[in-house]
């Protein structure tokens, strides 16, 4: 008897260990490892892909807050339950039909956040025409009578209804429409089911009038992850198949330059195409303007579809990526954008020093054709743990952390009220900062200066017209930026 329960161990052990150790191979391979050797690429043939597909999902939340009514709420920063999917059937039909567009009043918008419903949040002013792309909408409904928006709100408890908020503009939106299949219901009936993480709003926690959520305290702790550099210069398996991705077929035509520091660098021409990749994994492409492709005006929902379209020829789409951002841009007279990602690792945004990386993708498009492209994307190393000791560090909570930074955050806040020649009484500063947090969100963060070979948690708090970035362990601040 004991003979079979020994060989039952120890079966059970050597299944779990091959587990863990097939995980690690086929996640520390990055995908350039894996693409088809240079002389067989070619631009149309990488992969066969949805291009629709890659839009909705690439077009899609940073963020999801699940009001359940009652004072009760939770946010996901990535889409556990398929709530994108769900919801893009149900926006679909405001572009379909014709839709009574009414403003409201900012309460009003609060108050719809404590009934049953699904929030989506965006980190930019996504137009309106972007979404009806991502929902592949008609120019019907939306289409026309608004421009843009930061926040979608799909209530349960009012049919054919879309709540729409447009912080830039100060401006709050109910709109209506005739018929709408599908309801967000069975999505919130089913995480309620399941469980999850109390989020409260400010108001409630704090007092002060602000309907931002955060959490008391979470369930489960996160620890920090390791990752791996996306490309190794070292080694030409990886290297080359992807440099060939940008040149084709005139890649036996392209000089090659190795650096000292490791950077590996391609020119085609005298300069036409030219593609570095530094020893830190960091690709970046620049390709001079074409006077025809270049020239060709092109509409922010094609030139978003030529974006994609070049990351996913060229290194592929990494996990759970978004569109972080869209700058316009005009270069020697030529209309263009400039479109950030990002990209979400153990369900959470990965962050990066800002003044070295402004997003872990960028790509510029100029007219019909990308002319700059820039990515640096970390991959996660799955480590056997069960063999290693696990980081059983809690984080702390939103509250913690801004009572620890509170003197710090005090200062930038009261800088940036004298700026405006405004002056608040030292009994009121506390409320007015409390009323001034707009966002609170869990995320990782790479260390510029830190552990290169992994990502810790942190919490970013967005107050007035920064971001501020505190490591979730420590509570100390790692990084401020300009929103």
């Amino acid at each position: 008897m004991r003979k079979e329960s020994f060989k039952t161990l120890l079966l059970t052990v050597l299944f779990v260990l091959s587990v863990g150790l097939t995980q690690q191979l086929w996640v520390g391979i990055p995908m350039a490892e894996i693409l088809p050797s240079t002389r067989t690429v070619e631009n149309n043939e990488i992969k066969n892909y949805d291009i629709t597909t890659l839009m909705m999902n690439v077009i899609s939340p940073q963020s999801f807050a699940i009001n359940f009514g009652g004072g009760y709420h939770t946010v996901f920063f990535s889409d556990a339950y398929d709530i994108w999917s769900g919801a893009v059937s149900v926006l679909r039909a405001y572009y379909e039909q014709e839709v009574a567009v009414e403003e409201i009043s900012v309460e009003r918008w609060n108050s719809v956040n404590d009934f049953r419903s699904v929030r989506m949040d965006f980190d930019y002013d996504v137009p309106v025409g972007v979404l009806k792309t991502a929902v592949q909408g008609k120019d019907l409904g939306l289409q026309g009578k608004l421009t843009s928006f930061r926040s979608l709100l799909i209530p349960v408890t009012e049919e054919a209804t879309l709540y729409i908020s447009n912080p830039a503009e100060q401006k709050f939106y109910r709109v209506k429409a005739k018929e709408v299949m599908g309801n967000m219901s069975e999505i919130i009936n089913t995480i309620e089911q399941n469980g999850f993480d109390h989020y409260f709003t400010v108001k409630d926690i704090m007092g002060v009038e602000n309907i931002t959520l955060m959490p008391i305290a979470l369930s489960e702790n996160i620890s920090k992850i390791k990752v791996i550099q996306e490309v190794d210069t070292t080694n030409a398996r990886q290297v080359e198949p992807l440099a060939g991705t940008f040149f084709g077929e005139n890649f036996d035509f392209v000089r090659k330059i190795t650096e000292t520091n490791g950077a590996v660098i391609y020119i085609y021409g005298y300069g036409q195409k030219a593609l570095k990749i530094d020893a830190t994994g960091m690709v970046e492409y620049n390709e001079e303007a074409d006077t025809q492709r270049a020239a060709a005006a092109a509409e922010l929902s094609e030139a978003l579809r030529t974006a994609v379209k070049f990351v996913t020829e060229h290194g592929d789409w990494p996990k759970e990526a978004y569109l972080k951002a869209i700058v316009e841009r005009e270069k020697d007279k030529r209309k263009g954008y400039l479109f950030l990602f990002g990209y979400r690792l153990n369900g959470l945004p990965v962050y990066y020093y800002d003044k070295v990386v402004r997003a872990p993708i960028e790509v510029e498009v100029t007219g019909r054709q990308v002319t700059y492209y820039k990515r640096y994307v970390k991959r996660e190393k799955i480590d056997v743990t069960f063999l290693e000791k696990l980081d059983n560090r809690s984080i702390l909570s939103p509250q913690q952390v801004l009572d620890k930074n509170f003197d710090y955050i005090k200062s930038i806040f009261l800088e940036d009220v004298g700026e405006k020649g405004k002056e608040i009484p030292e009994n009121d500063i506390l409320k007015e900062i409390l009323s001034s947090i707009y966002g609170v969100e869990l995320g990782y963060y790479d260390q510029p200066m830190g552990e290169r070979d992994s990502l810790v948690p942190i919490w970013i708090i967005k107050l007035q017209k920064h971001r501020y970035y505190f490591d979730a362990y420590k509570g100390t601040i790692l990084n401020r930026s300009e929103l």
